[in-house]
């Protein structure tokens, strides 16, 4: 979506191979000066010419990955196909991608059909499928499943192979399989955008990253194949050779890369796999499928018909689980709102809480003081000139408290009041920690 306002602020993206001719459409995509990538040499000639952009006008292959199967060793006999996904033992250890565009094409695989196909009867087939599958599942998950798989609560999953080795690089109990009905694969590449007002610098990094000691360290860094054939020649022997990322030729023509589909297909897909996701695990497929023909003689059919009962309260079909799971929809989407609404309650008595005891030590440190300099000019000033003995002597006493308790600040109001020499008798005696010897009374 940032990109497609055309005011993104970047020079260069990496969309997948299937995203290509779409931005075309929108014209978000700037023309490649070849003379600037010298580079583009070392590509693999398997992609110089990829079907979005035979003439690599728009765009430059960078990276490539593809969907398979990852699973524990502890499995039995191991995984070789998408079928064996739909195995009933593996009920609750088995996931799925979180991706529609990688389980139909598991799923059209296993139809035998193309990961592309744009047939609504053939989607719709796999979306039959995908949901036979569906009480068999453990859940849709992605790279999360890596943990589970380690520990050997998930038996199988559906992973993509960069996923898997870095998996298997932290486990020696992970192994990777490509399915052998086929697979889908995706090329990710590299392009300049239309809006970019750095085209000569753009083309200096692309032309960077083809590099192969570039491509090469970029490869190793994040586990995944690279499409630049100088950069495969210094990988190491036991990563050049790893057949997860780099599948031998028999294997890797199994593959078959994603394209672009049309957009009315791409809608069809999505409302399939909303479908998918929503739908109960032991309900019947989504709505819009044609029903099952029956195999029965008309004859008996009718028959059978005559002699079924009325639909009863205990025979009529029932929606009780979906309502129960709307149920639980709504119960976790309460909890999540009043959670939420408890949050806010207590951050709102933390800040007024927090507002009152500021409030409060401000009072104390700055309103006290003056207050108390006003009733000590007004209070203490008069008794200390006094000629009663007996106030004099209560008045130091309340008088050096104070100069002990509080601040030079808080009795400054009150010294321009007091007579000079008994201020300095007062100070003298607090110092000296006795009582002053104060003077007759006069008649």
């Amino acid at each position: 979506a940032r990109v497609a306002s055309g005011n993104s602020g970047w020079d260069i993206v990496f969309p997948s191979a299937s995203f290509i001719p779409p931005m075309l459409a929108e014209d978000l995509l700037a023309p490649l000066d070849h003379r600037l990538l010298p580079n583009l040499a070392n590509l693999d000639p398997a992609f110089e010419r990829p079907v979005h952009d035979p003439q690599l006008h728009w765009s430059v292959p960078y990276m490539t990955g593809a969907a398979g199967i990852v699973y524990n060793r502890s499995l039995t006999p191991a995984p070789t196909a998408w079928a064996n996904l739909w195995d009933e033992p593996l009920r609750g250890r088995i996931t799925m991608l979180d991706d529609p565009t990688d389980v139909f094409g598991a799923c059209l695989k296993r139809l035998g059909k193309s990961v592309n196909s744009e047939d609504p009867a053939d989607l719709r087939a796999a979306a039959r499928l995908a949901i036979a599958q569906k009480p068999l599942l453990r859940a849709y998950i992605n790279a999360e499943v890596r943990d589970q798989l380690v520990s050997g609560d998930v038996l199988a999953a559906q992973m993509w192979a960069t996923t898997s080795q870095q998996a298997i690089d932290e486990s020696d109990r992970i192994a990777f399989v490509y399915p052998r009905e086929g697979y889908p694969f995706y090329l990710d590449t590299t392009v300049i955008l239309r809006e970019s007002s750095r085209a000569e610098l753009a083309h200096r990094f692309l032309d960077f990253l083809l590099r192969p000691d570039i491509a090469a360290a970029n490869a190793l860094a994040s586990r995944t194949t690279t499409t630049d054939l100088a950069a495969r020649k210094l990988l190491p022997a036991a990563f050049r050779d790893n057949p997860t990322l780099y599948p031998p030729p028999a294997i890797a023509a199994l593959g078959e890369l994603e394209i672009a589909l049309r957009p009315e297909t791409l809608r069809l897909r999505d409302r399939l796999w909303t479908e998918i996701k929503s739908a109960c695990p032991r309900a019947a497929p989504p709505t819009g499928f044609p029903p099952r023909p029956s195999t029965a003689p008309t004859s008996i059919r009718a028959a059978t018909a005559k002699k079924r009962p009325l639909p009863t309260r205990s025979t009529r079909p029932s929606n009780r689980p979906q309502k129960r799971n709307r149920a639980y929809q709504q119960t976790r989407e309460g909890r999540g709102m009043r959670d939420l609404n408890s949050e806010k309650r207590k951050r709102k008595a933390y800040f007024f809480s927090s507002l009152a005891f500021f409030a409060f030590f401000a009072f104390l440190a700055f309103f006290l003081p003056l207050a108390a300099g006003a009733f000590w000019a007004k209070t203490l000033v008069a008794p200390i000139t006094s000629d009663r003995p007996s106030m004099r002597v209560i008045s130091f006493f309340i008088l050096a408290f104070s100069l002990v308790v509080c601040s030079p600040s808080d009795y400054v109001p009150i010294m321009p009041a007091l007579h000079e020499a008994t201020l300095k008798r007062l100070l003298k005696s607090l110092h000296s920690s006795r009582i002053p010897t104060l003077p007759a009374c006069r008649s």
